[in-house]
C-alpha cells in the first residue's frame, strides 16, 4: 500500500510539473506576440536588444564570450564583421558553438560583457532559414508570405501599386519566384504533388544576374513562366498541410522562395540546402547573392557552394582544450580548393 500511495504521489508532482510547464509556455507565447504586435506599430522593430547591443548597417560580433544560459563558456572571445555584400561561410566540428552564434544573434542566448554585437535596427533585415524550415496547413501563398500576414501582403501590394513602384509583389511575383526555385509544379492538383526526391534532375535556370535599386526584379520582369502549362494565381489558393506532401528538398526550395520574396540584407542559411541537388542549390545560392543580392551567414558542407563566400569564421577545438577558438579572415575559395 505504501509502494502504491508513493507511486500515485510522483505521477501527481509530474502532472502538476507538466501543467505548470504548459501554463508558463502559454504565459510566454501571450507575451511574446503582445511584443510582436506592438512593435509592428513602430518603426524600432529590433531584432536583439540590450546593454550591449548597437544598430548599423552590418553584423559584428566584437569581442563576444558565447555563454549557454546553464553559464557553461563555449567560446571565450567572438569577433568578426559582415557588411553587406561580405558573405561569411561558417564552419567547424558539431558543439563548438557555430549554432551557439546564431542563438545569440537571434537574441535567443544574451550578449554577455565585454562583447558588444552591432546588428541592422530591423529585424526584418535579418532572415534565418534552418535545415527544416516551418510550414503549416494553408495556402501555397501563405507558405511564401510567412511571417507576413495575409493582410500585410494586401496592404504591400496597395502601396507599391499607389506610389508606382516598378516591382509589385503581387501575386504574379510569386508565380514567378516558384519557377525560380523549380516548384511551378506545386500549382498544379495539390493530389497530384510528388513528395520524390526528384532535386537530382538539377536542370539548369536561365536568370541572369542583375544589379542596381532594382535589384532582383528584372530577372523576374523579363521572363514568363513559359511552357505549354498554364499556371494562374488560383494555384496559390491552395490549402494543403504541405509538410506532409513535400519532400525535405521541396520544402527547403519553398523556403528559398519565401527568402526571395522578402528579400532581406542578411540571411542566416544553416544546412538549409541541404536535400536539394547540388546544381540546383548552387542555382539557389546564385540567385540569393547575385540577384537578389542578400548577404549570406552559411553553414553549409558542400565546397561547391564556398565560391559565394567572402569570409571564414572557422570554429576549432582540441581534444584538451577547454573553450573552442573561432578564427575569422578573408576567404578566397579557389585557393583553398
Amino acid at each position: 500500500t505504501q509502494g502504491v500511495s508513493s507511486a500515485a504521489s510522483d505521477v501527481y508532482k509530474r502532472q502538476v510539473q507538466y501543467s505548470t510547464s504548459l501554463y508558463e509556455f502559454d504565459v510566454s507565447l501571450k507575451e511574446i506576440n503582445a511584443l510582436s504586435t506592438n512593435s509592428c506599430d513602430t518603426s524600432e522593430d529590433h531584432l536583439i536588444e540590450g546593454p550591449n547591443v548597437s544598430y548599423g548597417e552590418e553584423i559584428t560580433f566584437d569581442h563576444v564570450p558565447v555563454v549557454t544560459p546553464a553559464g557553461n563558456t563555449l567560446v571565450k572571445d567572438l569577433t568578426f564583421s559582415i557588411k553587406p555584400g561580405q558573405s561569411l561561410l561558417v564552419i567547424g566540428p558539431n558543439g563548438c558553438g557555430k549554432s551557439s552564434l546564431f542563438r545569440i544573434l537571434g537574441g535567443l542566448w544574451e550578449v554577455r560583457d565585454p562583447g558588444r554585437v552591432t546588428v541592422p535596427s530591423s529585424r526584418r533585415q535579418v532572415f534565418y532559414l534552418p535545415q527544416t524550415s516551418y510550414f503549416t496547413y494553408g495556402t501555397l501563398r501563405e507558405q511564401i508570405l510567412y511571417p507576413d500576414s495575409m493582410a500585410e501582403y494586401h496592404e504591400k501590394v496597395e502601396v507599391a501599386r499607389s506610389s508606382g513602384k516598378v516591382v509589385v509583389k503581387d501575386d504574379f511575383y510569386l508565380l514567378k519566384l516558384l519557377k525560380l526555385v523549380h516548384l511551378e509544379h506545386l500549382l498544379a492538383n495539390v493530389d497530384d504533388v510528388s513528395s520524390d526526391e526528384d532535386e537530382e534532375e538539377g536542370d539548369e535556370l536561365k536568370f541572369e544576374a542583375v544589379s542596381g535599386s532594382n535589384a532582383g526584379t528584372s530577372a523576374l520582369e523579363n521572363d514568363s513562366l513559359g511552357g505549354n502549362t498554364r499556371f494562374t494565381a488560383s494555384g496559390l489558393d491552395k490549402v494543403a498541410k504541405w509538410p506532409d506532401i513535400l519532400s525535405t528538398g521541396e520544402q527547403q526550395r519553398l523556403a528559398m522562395a519565401r527568402l526571395y520574396y522578402h528579400q532581406p540584407k542578411f540571411a542566416v542559411l544553416d544546412e538549409c540546402t541541404s536535400a536539394i541537388s547540388p546544381d540546383l542549390e548552387k542555382e539557389c545560392y546564385r540567385i540569393a547573392t547575385k540577384t537578389f543580392h542578400i548577404t549570406v551567414l552559411s553553414v553549409c558542407h558542400r565546397t561547391a557552394l564556398w565560391r559565394f563566400h567572402n569570409y571564414i569564421l572557422k570554429f576549432q577545438k582540441g581534444p584538451d582544450d577547454e573553450f573552442a577558438t573561432a578564427l575569422f579572415t578573408r576567404f578566397d575559395a579557389e585557393k583553398r580548393l
